[in-house]
């Protein structure tokens, strides 16, 4: 009787460490580190979800289109299974917006471009009509102001984002001047009617996606 005690009482501890409630669950959680998709789950039981990675995030959701979209709504946990649910009724569809932030009179002009959390956004190629497309690798652009003609027009051309011309989408700039350009996805409220996920400890579960919550160190 005298180890019974202790066995029973790290069982306990050991149980109810591992168990999921709505005071540990809300967070941030991403499906992978390579990807820009996130959910957010906020201790008032509002959400985010954000798919940012259209090849994967079709995965769980088909039928997804291939352009970044976000929508926001309200959570509940019900035995083990977080259900997402939509504010649809409340919200309108916002397209995606593109956001320039400029340090003008620098040494060299560069185009920089970022999510809205922070993160680069790599650009697929660049168009200078009337030459073709060029593979581009990076988040990045630099050159001097005095290569670039007054006729010239760059495109940036993204995943799951829409084009940005220069200028155009971009105001021009007189001389070298740093572009930092944050795109933002739309944002859809009908997105899908409702999300059901399985729930462990740490992970959400959904058609083979695990979306794993963020510690503050990653």
């Amino acid at each position: 009787m005298r180890y019974l005690l202790p066995v029973i009482l790290l069982t306990t501890i050991i149980l109810s460490s591992c168990s999921v409630t709505e005071e540990s669950l809300p967070g941030i959680y991403k499906p992978g580190r390579n990807s820009a998709s996130r959910l957010v789950l906020n201790p008032d039981k509002t959400f985010e979800l954000s798919f940012m990675d259209p090849k994967q995030d079709s995965i769980l959701m088909p039928g997804l289109g291939k352009k970044n979209e976000s929508t926001r709504g309200a959570w509940q946990l019900q035995k083990r299974r977080l259900i997402l649910q939509p504010a649809t009724n409340r919200e309108s569809f916002q397209p995606g917006t593109v956001n320039d932030s400029v340090a003008h009179f620098t040494n060299i002009s560069s185009f920089n471009f970022w999510n809205r959390f922070g993160e680069p956004v790599p650009i697929r190629y660049i168009l200078i009509p009337p030459s073709r497309p060029k593979p581009h690798y990076g988040n990045s652009l630099y050159f001097f102001s005095q290569d670039f003609k007054l006729s010239d027009t760059l495109r940036f051309f993204f995943e799951g984002f829409l084009p940005v011309s220069y200028p155009g989408t971009l105001a021009p700039s007189i001389g070298n001047n740093m572009h930092s350009v944050t795109l933002v996805e739309s944002f859809n409220p009908s997105l899908f009617e409702e999300l059901d996920m399985k729930v462990k400890r740490g992970k959400l579960i959904e058609n083979g996606i695990v979306f794993l919550k963020k510690t503050e160190s990653k």
